[in-house]
């Protein structure tokens, strides 16, 4: 039921927002590694890449993993411009995206771009990879992209509900909820790619707006938290936010 994805405040409850790493320090922030972090590292095949906070174990990868059980994938051979929404178009009926972000870092002018994407669950990795891998292309603007499975192997996720995806739906006052507001108030509190953004019929008292960010990790879960531990919103009766199905979810039959 719908009810289950509503997170609505109650009193003045402390939801544990801290604004993320990224957003206080800038693209391209990376701390210092401590030398147990680098030893952990060394052992779980953590990317040299990498540019978020080390310390935080789900980024490390899990190189006994089979490869069938791996939800990650690496995608290449993108127009350099590609955008979120063109990729997130390309992968319907396949499973919720835990993650999906396109590397444009060090690509030449007539470069090709590439995109990490992760699944939450094996079986939409599954869906994936059988649908494009082995069924035929993963065609985006005309160019065939090339799948395989990333290096940086990532097991499915069994700890996050299902109703949480990387879709959110806030409603509220239009002061306060409308396009321009929202990602004027996640500035600063989070970094984020956005696949869509939707301003549904309004009027002067109540409106309704879907942000379709590119991930739930450090996307959508950290731009509700941070609504839900800001005052400004939770104060007003008619404010709430939810997480809505995924676009890319596998479509039950019944559906079809």
């Amino acid at each position: 039921p719908a009810a289950n994805n509503h997170v609505q405040p109650s009193g003045r409850r402390d939801y544990g927002f801290s604004p993320s790493s990224l957003a206080i320090n800038g693209p391209g922030w990376q701390r210092e590694m401590t030398e147990e972090e680098r030893s952990l590292a060394r052992q779980t095949d953590m990317s040299p890449n990498y540019k978020g906070d080390p310390a935080i174990f789900k980024h490390y990868s899990v190189p006994e993993l089979p490869e069938e059980e791996n939800c990650a994938f690496w995608l290449s051979r993108f127009p350099k411009d590609v955008r979120v929404n063109e990729i997130t178009e390309a992968i319907r009926d396949c499973g919720r995206i835990w993650a999906l972000h396109i590397n444009r870092e060090g690509i030449p002018e007539h470069g090709q771009a590439g995109a990490k994407l992760v699944f939450f669950t094996r079986r939409g990795a599954a869906r994936f990879w059988s649908r494009y891998k082995v069924n035929g292309p993963f065609v985006v603007r005309g160019h065939w992209i090339l799948v395989v499975r990333n290096r940086f192997k990532t097991p499915e996720n069994m700890d996050t509900p299902a109703v949480r995806t990387r879709c959110i739906r806030v409603h509220g006052p239009p002061h306060l909820v409308n396009s321009d507001r929202l990602l004027a108030f996640f500035t600063g509190k989070l970094e984020w790619e956005l696949d869509e953004i939707i301003n549904h019929p309004s009027d002067d008292v109540f409106a309704v707006v879907d942000i379709r960010f590119a991930a739930y990790r450090g996307q959508a879960h950290l731009a509700v938290k941070a609504l839900l531990s800001h005052e400004r919103y939770t104060r007003e009766v008619t404010f709430g936010v939810m997480y809505r199905p995924n676009p890319c979810d596998e479509v039950p039959e019944d559906d079809n």
